[in-house]
């Protein structure tokens, strides 16, 4: 019994709590919940299996390595309770006897798994840790490449955006281009380039344009009274026709061939025909009658 107490026969405890107390994440653990041991969350105790060994390496490294100075002696309850009440008195927090003895048994179980699992792979007891510890490193590695995939596909989603933007101006400019070229395609041939007989006029020719319509102007002109000359028999014979009664002789006025109407040439007497449109007759006094002016 007295042997036991010492820890003789078993693995050496001795400065446990002070190589738990360098680490910040055993102080922490204690300072925030109160505990050695973390335990999973909607668990009464911490239960000996991997993960929860991994979630501990950091109380059960010291162990394990006095535990292979002491050729894989597993450590007595009683020195090892001791050791966990004296790290909760050197972080002050008030932990009882009966959290300690349970958390010195929790130690104990943990490091008798740890044993049995690497002899059960014919692995050193500190290699099967090492093989622990690769894997919470790797889960650390794992989450740091994580993020940083998740801030290099950030930026790359920002240069993507960037890219986007000018493939999108060149989409716009190809299409402009486009339009452009299916605008010419509609014009009517001929207005794309101008011809020679449209170019800007000189200071000379400027003037050839205008003298060109006034004779055409002057020469239409002309052509219609000359026109209107040569029609000019068509109404008299109309009048003529219209101023003679069916049954008498035409009158002089309207046939040149006879002698001129006596009212133009007041020598002559009038002519006594009843279909003379002004029956009335120029008094003798005055002067020729006003149609022959």
């Amino acid at each position: 019994m007295a042997a036991a107490a010492r820890g003789e026969g078993g693995m050496n405890v001795a400065g446990l709590a002070t190589s738990w107390e360098e680490s910040a994440d055993v102080r922490n653990v204690a300072r925030v919940y109160g505990l050695l041991m973390k335990v999973p969350p909607g668990a009464a105790f911490c239960d000996s299996n991997r993960a929860n060994a991994v979630a501990n390496t950091a109380t059960l490294i010291p162990c394990l390595e006095r535990m292979y100075a002491n050729d894989l002696k597993l450590p007595y309850i009683s020195p090892l309770q001791d050791e966990v009440e004296r790290f909760f008195k050197q972080v002050h927090v008030k932990a009882g006897e009966k959290i300690a003895y349970r958390t010195a048994g929790e130690i104990k179980k943990m490091l008798s798994f740890v044993k049995r699992k690497a002899s059960k792979k014919e692995e050193h007891i500190d290699a099967y840790m090492a093989g622990m510890m690769r894997l919470k490193s790797a889960d650390r590695a794992l989450d740091e490449q994580l993020r940083s995939l998740s801030s290099s596909s950030l930026g790359e989603s920002s240069s993507a955006d960037n890219g986007s933007d000018e493939a999108g101006d060149t989409v716009e400019e190809e299409t402009d281009i486009d339009d452009f070229r299916r605008w010419l395609e509609e014009q009517p041939r001929g207005s794309a380039a101008p011809s020679a007989t449209t170019e800007a006029p000189s200071a000379g020719s400027e003037s050839r344009p205008e003298a060109a319509s006034l004779v055409s102007s002057r020469e239409a002109s002309s052509s219609v009274p000359s026109q209107a000359k040569a029609s000019s028999p068509v109404p008299c014979e109309a009048k003529a026709s219209s101023r003679c009664h069916p049954k008498q002789k035409p009158h002089p006025s309207c046939h040149p061939k006879q002698k001129p109407h006596p009212w133009c040439h007041p020598e002559q007497k009038p002519h006594p025909g009843r279909h003379l449109r002004h029956p009335k007759q120029p008094h003798p006094d005055q002067g020729p009658h006003r149609h022959c002016l």
